[in-house]
């Protein structure tokens, strides 16, 4: 398969530097009426500033905070109140090319016309010792949102977007290889007309340990074991597998989660028990497991689809896409 990852990646050199900014309208002065300046540390980079703020998360590259878009008036920058809020990512430039990679697809997938199942990328900076990533905002993940989804009865809509964007990931020529709750994010949108209930868009992330779907089989043995291992599919344990089939067994992992609150099994080996059962006894394991959850037989049925230890027999995606449930 031609290669992929074929975005460029258009990369301006960025500083940290110290300035004034001018307070907002909600920080005028009371007594006197007028502004005041503060000095900040913000990230610019050719002509574009950005006042980073809270930090919102770590993880093993860095860290992400929130930011604002600044305009400049007057030798003096302001917040532009025509940019929503952003989320800038410091990655520290590691000589692997793991967040290299991820940042192409997720540019690949911005390219892709009306996606709307990836975080936007707005501006890509370094520094002598970081990536800096600008994007829109999320709210979280899927996991923290997890008992929320079902207490909102959004399991299907949220389900079917994460198979959406999937496809689209395989449309752009990759298997995620590292599907979970935790690689899923979601984002809120009031939804006209009904505030109660919002709109929800998961968007995919975690590209990190992508392959080029239609590559070679990946071979465990070679140290290449990927993915978040109660996600992973059985054939991840042996000796080689096929990427595609074990990122469908990965998505009823997700499904299964969604509903219960928690997978099947903490691994699909032999050194776990309830997988040794369901090895030995059937789906009929999965169904008691789900005694007590409320899932209609459709949503059963995707479940016996994808939970499959043959991967010659499991569902492809080209079928799954197509499922009831989904639609």
């Amino acid at each position: 398969m031609k290669a992929r990852a074929n975005s460029i990646l258009h990369i301006n050199q960025a500083v940290f530097k110290k300035a004034f900014i001018r307070s907002t309208y909600l920080h005028l002065n009371p007594f006197t009426h007028s502004y005041t300046l503060s000095r900040h540390s913000i990230l610019f980079g050719n002509g574009i500033a950005y006042l980073p703020d809270v930090t919102t998360a770590h993880d093993e590259t860095g860290i992400v905070l929130h930011a604002r878009r600044l305009r400049k008036h007057y030798g003096v920058y302001a917040l532009d109140p025509n940019f929503p809020p952003s989320a800038v990512s410091e990655a520290l430039q590691f000589e692997d090319k793991d967040h290299l990679l991820a940042l192409r697809i997720q540019s690949d997938l911005n390219n892709q016309r009306d996606n709307d199942h990836v975080v936007k990328l707005l501006h890509l900076m370094e520094t002598p010792t970081h990536i800096i990533s600008v994007t829109e905002t999320v709210n979280g993940t899927v996991e923290q949102y997890a008992d929320w989804i079902r207490t909102m009865h959004c399991v299907q809509p949220v389900f079917a977007q994460v198979v959406r964007g999937y496809a689209r990931l395989r449309q752009a020529g990759y298997c995620h290889c590292n599907l979970s709750l935790e690689t899923l994010l979601l984002q809120i949108r009031p939804a006209a007309g009904n505030p109660v209930k919002p709109s929800l868009v998961v968007k995919l992330t975690g590209f990190e340990q992508a392959v080029e779907a239609g590559s070679e089989l990946i071979s465990p043995s070679d140290g290449n074991l990927k993915g978040d291992s109660s996600y992973m599919a059985p054939e991840c344990f042996g000796s080689a597998y096929e990427a595609e089939q074990a990122d469908v067994w990965s998505l009823g992992v997700v499904l299964f989660s969604l509903l219960v609150g928690s997978t099947p099994f903490d691994i699909a080996n032999e050194s776990d028990d309830a997988f040794l059962r369901f090895r030995e006894e059937g789906f009929g394991v999965i169904e008691e497991m789900m005694a007590d959850v409320p899932v209609s037989a459709q949503a059963l049925n995707v479940l016996k689809c994808t939970l499959v230890e043959n991967p010659n027999i499991r569902i492809r995606l080209e079928e799954l896409q197509f499922h009831p449930f989904l639609h």
